[in-house]
């Protein structure tokens, strides 16, 4: 009776571990498509805080790494791709105070779905400039004093947008990886005054 008392209790333990391997590696399942899969992280040129201003702007990088596969995605210079990337961003001194980072609208010239193609165990690497005059920061926050934010990116892709392509666009520009990644946090410095560059209304 104790065996078998214990041999139950091996195999529940082990179902229980087994059911968790499963339940990881399903998790992943979000972020695939068929040909691979993606990570993304936000970081600066150097380790550490990450201070950006109207004449260095370029100091903050989004990176997508390919593992496993290959990965196509959409460009950002297209409607598919222009709005895949976002932030939030809480104020270090008052975290309660929540900001929302995000592409304005914008009207195209010309507009198709093209691609890049992320090889496997490469990176790709996109600079956010915030002052381009292209992001919304929501609610405006005050330019009246240097601030540090604690910044995260995202990274969203989603056939059920509205943006779904047919087949033979797919056929000439290969079909993208559709999903949503978060990254890390990192710490950025807007100093004094550098948030009226920051913001510009919608062009509609």
């Amino acid at each position: 009776m104790k065996v078998f008392k214990i041999n139950f209790f091996l195999l529940f333990f082990l179902s229980f571990v087994l059911s968790g391997a499963f339940f990881e590696v399903g998790r992943c399942s979000d972020n695939t498509l068929a040909n691979g899969l993606l990570i993304a992280q936000i970081k600066g040129d150097n380790y550490g805080l990450v201070e950006l201003n109207k004449n260095t702007p370029h100091k903050l990088h989004f990176v997508l790494k390919a593992y496993k596969n290959d990965v196509i995605v959409y460009e950002d210079w297209n409607s598919w791709g222009f709005f895949a990337r976002t932030f939030t961003a809480v104020d270090k001194n008052n975290q309660k105070i929540k900001y929302e980072i995000f592409r304005n609208c914008n009207v195209w010239t010309h507009n198709f779905p093209s691609t890049v193609k992320i090889k496997s165990g490469q990176d790709f690497v996109t600079d956010i400039d915030f002052f381009d005059g292209t992001w919304s920061f929501v609610p405006r926050p005050s330019s009246e004093k240097d601030r540090v934010l604690i910044l995260q990116g995202y990274f969203d892709l989603e056939e059920s947008n509205g943006r779904r392509v047919n087949d033979i666009d797919f056929k000439i520009w290969g079909r993208s990886w559709f999903g949503h990644l978060v990254t890390n946090k990192i710490e950025i410095k807007i100093p004094k005054g550098s948030l009226k560059y920051f913001y510009k209304p919608n062009p509609w």
